[in-house]
């Protein structure tokens, strides 16, 4: 192994890697004897990291409503990827989480987060042999709005029948309302 990926000067003092590769990084420990005393140097060898284009947003703004599913995706560019993860608010996403997917294959990875809410900020880390790379997506979004109107502006009712309807649309951009009914006394869970 030793004649095969690396030389040894005549002194013994220098090692020469042949081919650097990524396999080869790690740290190396040169021990020298001379006259009953031992003394050792130890050695971190690296490849630098470059910066590679590894994924490329499909959108870098995306605008959603809050409530509703965002939708976030980055697409591979060909570079052996070793590793691919999402941070929103510096925290990495799992799809073990509540409101979290993601989807990784071949061509692309995605994260999904619903309910999502105008704070969620994310970045796709990639990370390569010997490279890295990162993309951020600024996400933006409109606030959930939902309008209630009634059906009919004025209700008349006989008193000690039933029958009597009050009947409401409801319009959201995204998402389920929550609908409570109160009559004469506010509700605590309203």
């Amino acid at each position: 192994m030793i004649s095969k990926h690396y030389t040894v000067s005549e002194s013994g003092l220098v090692l020469t890697i042949k081919q650097m590769t990524a396999a080869r990084e790690g740290q190396y420990k040169c021990v020298v004897e001379k006259d009953g005393k031992t003394s050792e140097g130890e050695f971190v060898v690296t490849l630098p990291i470059k910066h590679e284009d590894l994924i490329a947003p499909k959108a870098e703004n995306v605008a959603f409503i809050e409530g509703g599913t965002l939708n976030l995706e980055v697409t591979k560019l060909g570079g052996k990827i070793t590793e691919i993860w999402w941070e929103c608010k510096g925290v990495q996403m799992s799809k073990t989480m509540d409101r979290v997917s993601i989807k990784n294959n071949k061509a692309f990875n995605r994260l999904v987060i619903k309910p999502a809410t105008l704070e969620d900020q994310c970045t796709c880390y990639a990370h390569g042999v010997g490279t890295e790379d990162s993309q951020k997506i600024t996400i933006g979004g409109n606030e959930n709005t939902v309008t209630i109107t009634p059906v009919q502006e004025s209700v008349q009712c006989t008193e000690r029948k039933k029958g009597c309807f009050v009947e409401f649309t409801i319009e959201r951009a995204a998402g389920a309302p929550k609908i409570c009914v109160t009559f004469r006394v506010q509700s605590a869970d309203c």
